[in-house]
């Protein structure tokens, strides 16, 4: 025996207009509330129907090859970011594309064991995607700054970049920190050469031009954009692209004057050297 119910105690009521939301499950507190309060207001289209919003939780990344697949059609979809609509027209698939709006807006933040901060000079320093992001790619240099009382290695820990927004954040956050950065170290010249002035650092190129004081010869490599940033800078004179380049015969040309000045290293007691972010220091 089986009794059907001619109500429905949930869902669209009969002939409804659906509104299908298809948002990340992060959202989903908030959507059902709204999507609730929507509902209870019975809105009618002009046929008398109702309107009825149904929130579909999904991953961004989930989302895309659902989209794509065609197994879901929703009228309005809640990526987190931009950078999935971009994904989803790159995959051929244009219908949701068009000026999109702000919703809500959430932080991406580093969350790390106290010890360990310390160990890398917090609080008296901020720590960034780009000191996070380097030590983790480099476990010598997390050993040089942390003593090897952390462990071999610093795991930087993220969720799924291809499904979900924060990890696809987190790696953007450590390209985007390490973009427009440069390895340099400055020269004075001092009778008949050039000799180093100071240590090897990392600096972004708007630190660098700010360093400038005087006429300065600058020669690395560099993009479109920063070579021509250097051009617009009066007391900066950019070397020629040919002498900008890392040739091996450069290197070759400097440890040749070193061995012929009796300069000469032991081998098995050379060691890398890793150039801190400006403010790192190993404590």
């Amino acid at each position: 025996m089986i009794a059907c119910s001619l109500f429905q105690s949930s869902g669209p009521p009969r002939n409804a207009v659906v509104v299908e939301v298809l948002a990340n499950s992060a959202l989903t507190p908030w959507l059902r509330t709204v999507s609730e309060r929507f509902n209870d207001e019975q809105f009618k289209t002009e046929a008398k129907r109702t309107i009825y919003v149904q929130h579909v939780p999904m991953e961004a990344g989930l989302a895309v090859n659902a989209l794509v697949d065609g197994e879901t059609n929703p009228a309005l979809w809640i990526p987190d970011e931009t950078v999935w609509v971009d994904l989803l027209e790159a995959e051929g698939k244009q219908d949701l594309q068009g000026d999109c709006l702000s919703v809500v807006q959430s932080p991406l933040v580093i969350a790390m064991w106290k010890p360990l901060a310390e160990s890398l000079g917090w609080p008296g320093r901020k720590l960034g995607w780009l000191d996070v992001g380097s030590l983790a790619a480099d476990p010598s240099a997390w050993d040089y700054y942390s003593g090897g009382q952390f462990g071999l290695s610093l795991r930087l820990g993220h969720t799924h970049p291809g499904i979900s927004n924060s990890g696809a954040e987190t790696l953007l956050a450590v390209v985007h920190a390490g973009r427009g950065r440069v390895a340099g170290l400055w020269y004075k010249w001092s009778s008949d050469r050039w000799k180093a002035s100071g240590v090897p650092e990392v600096l972004s190129l708007d630190g660098m031009m700010e360093a400038i004081k005087s006429i300065t010869y600058i020669c690395g490599e560099f993009d479109g954009p920063a070579r021509e940033a250097l051009r617009n800078e009066p007391m900066a004179i950019l070397a020629p692209p040919a002498f900008c380049l890392r040739r091996p015969g450069f290197l070759a040309e400097i440890a040749w004057e070193r061995l012929r000045a009796g300069q000469v290293d032991d081998p098995e007691r050379l060691i890398p050297i890793y150039l801190p972010t400006k403010g790192l220091g190993k404590s």
